[in-house]
């Protein structure tokens, strides 16, 4: 017995209704080669190609996605256990007042932070040098501007 898979349901379709793959290609808007691709398990079609291929073939839309799509077999088949209802965590995060004042605080002490290496070292604001405190974009990355990286680490000239 051979396992059902997606490759040998479209092949078999095709070759039932007398297409060629180049022929079901063309009926469906790709390639002849993506075709084989999915015959040949290559390749998992997208939602959309799958309702175009069942609506071309005759086929179930839900059997085909199961097959190209194995993981969405508990959520198409129901057997899934339902989610917990509740309020949830985001409004909860999104409601607190406290949290909200201290990322504000947060940003503002980061961009004084900044002012303040900035002053420090002499540098005009945006320029960045070897100080990995006064580093917002972190050391070892690529960056624009007079300095350029040498070794993973930003330079003042």
């Amino acid at each position: 017995m051979t396992k059902r898979t997606l490759g040998s349901v479209v092949k078999a379709a095709h070759d039932e209704a007398r297409m060629t793959q180049r022929d079901l290609a063309k009926e469906v808007g790709i390639k002849a080669s993506h075709v084989a691709y999915i015959e040949n398990a290559r390749r998992r079609p997208s939602i959309s190609l799958i309702n175009r291929l069942s609506e071309t073939l005759g086929l179930d839309a839900k059997e085909l996605l199961v097959l190209a799509h194995p993981e969405v077999k508990q959520i198409v088949d129901g057997d899934r256990p339902p989610a917990k209802k509740g309020d949830g965590a985001w409004p909860r995060f999104a409601s607190n007042q406290s949290i909200a004042e201290a990322s504000h605080d947060h940003q503002r002490g980061a961009q004084d932070s900044q002012t303040d290496c900035d002053a420090r070292n002499r540098r005009p604001s945006g320029a960045f040098h070897l100080y990995p405190e006064c580093h917002p974009a972190g050391v070892g990355q690529t960056l624009t501007g007079p300095n350029r990286p040498i070794g993973g680490f930003d330079i003042a000239t």
